[in-house]
C-alpha cells in the first residue's frame, strides 16, 4: 500500500468496450484498497501499443472494483500481458501491471431465419404456406418499427429458401412490391437457393436451376441475390461450390444439423474459410456444426442472454486464435423449426437483442443482422487487414441425399425426370429456331416440368409423423409424375414437329433423334409399324445399307430392334424400314449353353444358386472381370434385414432372344417374399453389358436395405466417380468428416488400374458403396481390402426414424446397370460419354410419308462440340434473349472449345454470361461458329443470338 494509503490489489482484462472521448477503449477493472477516511480524485494511466489511454477515478473507501480504459490493441498490435498500470491520487502514483488486448471488441451477428423445410412438420402445404408468409409480414412489419431504432437494434430477416417468397407472394399479393423493396433496401436477405435442397442427387443442370426462380425475381425487380443460404442439411457437393461462384454468388452461410451424420465432428474447418471449385473459384462460406438456432438464447432472458454471449460463444471464438482473424461472430438462427407460433417471435427476438445492447457496454454488440451485414463486415476487414482466409476444397459426401432411397420408385422416376429434362429442352431450342410459335405454346409445359423437378429436391422425403410422411411421399409422387408427364408431352410432340422438316418417299421411314452432345452408336427401340411381323430389314438412308435388326416379342407385341450408326450430335438419322426376302438370321454368332452366353465381346455365366454372375469374361482385353474370391456374384441381390443378410438360394436361368442386335440370359430367383427377375444383355456389336432387374417385393417395415453386388477383380485399384459437375475421386476429394457411408454417384463409377478397369453406370438408382456394407458405418475413405461396388437400390435404414419405412406401399421396381471393360488408366470422356449414353436412350419416331420438308433426308445436326473433352450440358432457351448453351470441361484441362450451330441458324453474336445467363463479354463468331473459353473442371456458359428464325431461312423471310 502506498503512504496515501491507496493500493491496487488485482487488474482483470473484460471482453468489453466501449467508446471513451471518441475513442473505443477496453474495459480493464481494477481492484483497489482505500484505507483512508476519505474518498480521492485519481486518474488511471494503461499504455500498451504505442498508446495511453487516461481514466478518472473517484476512488471510494474500503475495496472496489473500478473500470479503467486501456487502448485497443487488436487488429494492429499483439496482446500485451503486463501493460503498465499507473494510478495517480493525491500526488502519488501507484504502479500495477494487467494484460491488455487478448479480447476483441466483438460484434456478434444474429442471422435469424426459420427452419422452413418443405411439410416435414405439418399434415398439410396451406398451413404452412401460410404461416411461413405471416412470419415474413412480421418480420417487415417489425423492420418498419425499428426504422428509426440504432442501427444495431433495426430488425432483419433472412429467407432460408426463396420459396419463401413465393409464400408471401401468394398470401399477400397486394404487398409484392413492398417486399421487394425491403429486400433491396436489405432488410430481407433473399436467398438465391430455390428450397432447403439435398445436392448431391440432382444433375449439374438441376444445381444450376435451383438458382433460377431468384435469379427470375431478381432480374425482374433489381434484388440482390448474391448471399446464399443452405440450411440443415450437413453435406453439400463439391460442384455447387463453382456453381455458387459461377452463378455471382460469393457468400455462403452452411448452418449444418448433423443428424445421422456423424462424422461432422471431424470437420476442421474455421468458422469462416474460402471454398474452393474444382474449377479454382472461391466462395467464402460460414459454416456451423451443430445445429440451426445458435441465437435462440435471446428468448430466455437477459441473463441467459449475457451468459449464452459472455460465457460460452464468445470465449469459443476466442480460443480459436489466429485462425480466425476477425471481430465479427455470426450466429445462425433462432426461432427453430416453422410452427403457427413463429410469427410471435419476430418481436421477442427484437426486444431481447435491444435489451441486451442497452446494458452498460458498447462491445460487443449483438446485431439483429441480414447476412449482407455480416458479409460486408468480413469481406472490410480482409480488404483493410490483407487477411489471408484459410482455404479448402473438396466434397462434403452423401448424409440427407440419401433419404430418396426410401422411396425408391419415385428415386427412379426423379432420375428419369433429370434426363428427360435436357432432351426436352434441345428440342425445344431445335423447335424455337423452327418455329417460334410452337416454343410459346410448349414454354409454359417446359417450364412446368422444371419447376416440378426442382421440388423434388428439398430434403424432406421423410416426416415428423405419419401424416407428414404420408404427405411427403404423396408429393414426391405427384412431383415426380408431373415432371415427367411434362418432359415427356415437349419431346413427343417436339419430335413429331422436326419429323415433318424432313423430306420422304413413299416408304416407311424412322427419325433416330440424339439428345447428346456428341455423335453416338447405339440401340434403338421402334414404335411396332405394319411392317413388323413379316420379313423386313432396316436400312440407312445415308449410306443405304441395311443394319443388324431384330424383332423381339414384349408383352404380347413385336418391337423392333436395330442398331443406329453415328447418329449426329444433337441431331437425327434416318433410317428406311422395308420387306425383303432374306431376313437376318434369328441367332447370329451366339452361343448358349445352359447358364452360359458366349458373344462377341464377352462370355457370362449365371449362377444357379444365387442368379448371380460368376464369370464375366472381356474377350477384347482379355480379363475375367468378376472377383472370385468375393462372397458375391456380380448383380447377386442381397437383402438386408434386421442385421441379418439374405439372398437367393435358387435360381431358374433360361436363354432370352438372340439375334442380330444383341442376345440375353434371364434368371429368375426367390426369396424371403421377394422375387428377382434379371436380364442380361449382351451386344452382337457393342463393347457393353446391361443389367435389368425386375424386382417383386412386399411392403414391410423392418430395418432394410436392398442392394446389388457388383464385385469386380481389378487389384490394386483406383476410383472415379461422377457428382453434378465434377469428376471426383472418391476420398482423396473428400473433405475429413465428409460422409462416405454411402456416395451418390450421378452417371459412372470407374473401377481402374494401370492395366484395365471396368465402368459401371445405373439408371434408376443413385448410391453405392465401396468395398462392403458401410451404411451402419463412418469410414474416411473406401475401403481398400477389395474392388466391390454395393449398388444400394432400396433402403430404409438411413433416417429410419423419419423415413416412410414401406417404400409407401410400392411392390414392383426397376433396377438398370450397365457395365464394360476399358484399357488401363481413367479416360474421363469417355467414362462420361458411356454413362450419359446409359441414361439417355436413342429416341425414335415414324415420319410420314410424302412429305417435302426442308431438312437434309438422311441425316443433320443442329450443334457439334469439339473437342471431346468438352461436354454439352444443356441447350435451352435463353430467359431474355437467344438461346443458353452450357459446357463442361471434365478432363482437367483448359481448353478452347469450337462450338458449331451452323445447323441450327445463322449466328449474328455469342456472349460469354455467367451461369445465370449474365452478359460478360462478347465472343467472336465466324460461320455460325464461335470459340468458347472453358476452365479446366470448370462450366462456361454462352448466350447466342442467330440473325433470323430457321424458319424465316428456309423460307426466304426477313
Amino acid at each position: 500500500m502506498s503512504k496515501n494509503g491507496i493500493a491496487i490489489l488485482q487488474t482483470r482484462e473484460t471482453i468489453f468496450f466501449s467508446h471513451e472521448d471518441g475513442k473505443l477503449r477496453q474495459w480493464i477493472m481494477a481492484t483497489i484498497e482505500n484505507h483512508l477516511d476519505q474518498s480521492m480524485q485519481a486518474m488511471a494511466v494503461i499504455k500498451a501499443g504505442g498508446e495511453k489511454a487516461i481514466t478518472e477515478l473517484l476512488i471510494e473507501q474500503g475495496v472496489r472494483e473500478y473500470r479503467c480504459y486501456a487502448p485497443v490493441l487488436w487488429h494492429r498490435h499483439p496482446p500485451v500481458s503486463d501493460a503498465l498500470l499507473h494510478l495517480t491520487a493525491g500526488g502519488n502514483v501507484v504502479a500495477s501491471t494487467t494484460s491488455v488486448g487478448a479480447y476483441r471488441p466483438w460484434k456478434v451477428y444474429l442471422l435469424s431465419d426459420v427452419c422452413a423445410d418443405y411439410t416435414w412438420a405439418y399434415d398439410d402445404e396451406k398451413s404452412l404456406r401460410r404461416d411461413d408468409a405471416e412470419l415474413t409480414e412480421a418480420e417487415i412489419a417489425l423492420a418498419e418499427a425499428t426504422l428509426q431504432s440504432p442501427e444495431s437494434d433495426r430488425n432483419h430477416y433472412n429467407f432460408v429458401h426463396a420459396r419463401e417468397a413465393e409464400f408471401y407472394l401468394e398470401r399477400y399479393p397486394d404487398r409484392a412490391e413492398r417486399l421487394f423493396d425491403h429486400i433491396r433496401r436489405g432488410t430481407i436477405t433473399f436467398n438465391p437457393i430455390f428450397n432447403m435442397c439435398i445436392t448431391s442427387t440432382v444433375s449439374l443442370e438441376e444445381l444450376i436451376r435451383q438458382l433460377y426462380p431468384a435469379r427470375n425475381l431478381a432480374v425482374k425487380h433489381g434484388l440482390d441475390i448474391g448471399y446464399a443460404n443452405h440450411q440443415e442439411t450437413p453435406t453439400i457437393t463439391w460442384g455447387a461450390a463453382m456453381v455458387l461462384a459461377g452463378s455471382g454468388v460469393k457468400h455462403l452461410v452452411k448452418s449444418i444439423y448433423p443428424y445421422e451424420c456423424v462424422g461432422t465432428e471431424r470437420l476442421e474447418e474455421p468458422p469462416v474459410f474460402a471454398w474452393k471449385g474444382p474449377d479454382g473459384s472461391r466462395i467464402l462460406v460460414r459454416r456451423t456444426n451443430k445445429h440451426y438456432t445458435q441465437g435462440k438464447f435471446v428468448f430466455n432472458g437477459l441473463q441467459e442472454t449475457n451468459a449464452a454471449l459472455h460465457d460460452e460463444i464468445i470465449p469459443r471464438y476466442e480460443a480459436i486464435g489466429e485462425p480466425y482473424s476477425f471481430d465479427a461472430i455470426a450466429l445462425v438462427g433462432c426461432y427453430g423449426d416453422l410452427s403457427s407460433r413463429s410469427k410471435g417471435l419476430p418481436a421477442k427476438k427484437s426486444a431481447a437483442i435491444a435489451a441486451y445492447n442497452a446494458q452498460d457496454w458498447e462491445y460487443p454488440k449483438l446485431i439483429n443482422a441480414s447476412h449482407k451485414q455480416f458479409w460486408d463486415d468480413i469481406d472490410t476487414q480482409i480488404s483493410e487487414q490483407q487477411i489471408e482466409v484459410p482455404t479448402y476444397h473438396g466434397d462434403y459426401g452423401t448424409s440427407w441425399d440419401a433419404w430418396p432411397v426410401s422411396l425408391a420408385h419415385d428415386a427412379a422416376a426423379w432420375r428419369r425426370a433429370q434426363e428427360r429434362s435436357a432432351t426436352a429442352d434441345k428440342l425445344a431450342v431445335v423447335l424455337s429456331v423452327l418455329d417460334r410459335d410452337w416454343h410459346e405454346t410448349h414454354r409454359e409445359k417446359l417450364g412446368q416440368g422444371w419447376m416440378n423437378l426442382i421440388y423434388l429436391a428439398d430434403h424432406a422425403w421423410n416426416g415428423s409423423g405419419d401424416k407428414s410422411r404420408v404427405l411427403n411421399a404423396s408429393l414426391r409422387r405427384e412431383w415426380q409424375t408431373t415432371a415427367n408427364q411434362a418432359f415427356d408431352a415437349v419431346i413427343a410432340d417436339g419430335l413429331a414437329t422436326l419429323g415433318k422438316y424432313i423430306p420422304t418417299g413413299e416408304d416407311n421411314r424412322i427419325m433416330v433423334f440424339n439428345g447428346l452432345g456428341w455423335s453416338r452408336t447405339g440401340r434403338v427401340r421402334a414404335f411396332p409399324t405394319e411392317e413388323v411381323g413379316r420379313p423386313c430389314q432396316i436400312i440407312d438412308i445415308a449410306t443405304e445399307k441395311a443394319v443388324p435388326s431384330q424383332v423381339v416379342e414384349e408383352n404380347g407385341q413385336s418391337a423392333l430392334y436395330f442398331e443406329a450408326h453415328d447418329v449426329p450430335p444433337v441431331g437425327y438419322r434416318v433410317f428406311r424400314l422395308q420387306q425383303t426376302e432374306h431376313p437376318q438370321k434369328r441367332e447370329e454368332g451366339w452361343k448358349y449353353e445352359g447358364c452360359r452366353l458366349d458373344g462377341r465381346f464377352y462370355a457370362i455365366e449365371i449362377s444357379p444358386i444365387t442368379g448371380g454372375v460368376v464369370s464375366l469374361y472381356d474377350k477384347i482385353r482379355g480379363r475375367e472381370l468378376v472377383d472370385p474370391n468375393s462372397p458375391y456374384h456380380l448383380n447377386q441381390c442381397l437383402y438386408f434385414s434386421e442385421g441379418a443378410e439374405y439372398t437367393p438360394d435358387s435360381a431358374q436361368i433360361e436363354a432370352g432372344t438372340c439375334g442380330a442386335v444383341f442376345g440375353q440370359l434371364i434368371s429368375r430367383a426367390s426369396f424371403k417374399d421377394i422375387n428377382v427377375t434379371t436380364t442380361i444383355t449382351l451386344y452382337a456389336n457393342t463393347d457393353r453389358v446391361d443389367i435389368r432387374n425386375e424386382v417383386e417385393k412386399q411392403p414391410t417395415t423392418e430395418h432394410q436395405e436392398l442392394d446389388f453386388a457388383f464385385p469386380f477383380l481389378v487389384p490394386d485399384r483406383e476410383y472415379r466417380i461422377e457428382t453434378p459437375g465434377v469428376i471426383l475421386t472418391p476420398g482423396t476429394e473428400q473433405r475429413p468428416g465428409s460422409a462416405q457411408a454411402i456416395t451418390a454417384v450421378r452417371h459412372f463409377v470407374d473401377v481402374f488400374n494401370e492395366e484395365f478397369g471396368v465402368l459401371l453406370s445405373q439408371t434408376d438408382s443413385f448410391l453405392v458403396e465401396f468395398g462392403h456394407r458401410t451404411t451402419m458405418e463412418d469410414p474416411m475413405e473406401p475401403d481398400a481390402s477389395n474392388s466391390t461396388i454395393l449398388a444400394l437400390a432400396l433402403s430404409n435404414c438411413t433416417d429410419w426414424k423419419e423415413v416412410t419405412r414401406d417404400q409407401n406401399g410400392v411392390t414392383r421396381f426397376t433396377f438398370r446397370y450397365s457395365l464394360r471393360g476399358h484399357k488401363g488408366g481413367f479416360d474421363p470422356a469417355a467414362a462420361v460419354r458411356f454413362g450419359w449414353e446409359d441414361n439417355n436412350e436413342l429416341l425414335a419416331v415414324p415420319l410420314p410419308r410424302k412429305q417435302k420438308g426442308t431438312f437434309p433426308a438422311a441425316a443433320h445436326s443442329f450443334v457439334k462440340i469439339t473437342p471431346d473433352n468438352v461436354i454439352l450440358t444443356c441447350l435451352k432457351a435463353a430467359e431474355e434473349d437467344g438461346i443458353i448453351i452450357r459446357l463442361w470441361e471434365c478432363a482437367g484441362c483448359d481448353t478452347n472449345a469450337l462450338v458449331d450451330v451452323s445447323g441450327l441458324g445463322l449466328l449474328q453474336a455469342a456472349k460469354l454470361t455467367n451461369l445465370l445467363e449474365e452478359d460478360e463479354r462478347d465472343l467472336t463468331v465466324t460461320d455460325s461458329q464461335v470459340t468458347v473459353p472453358v476452365q479446366k473442371r470448370g462450366i462456361a456458359t454462352v448466350r447466342l443470338l442467330f440473325e433470323l428464325s430457321r424458319k424465316n431461312q428456309l423460307d426466304g423471310g426477313d
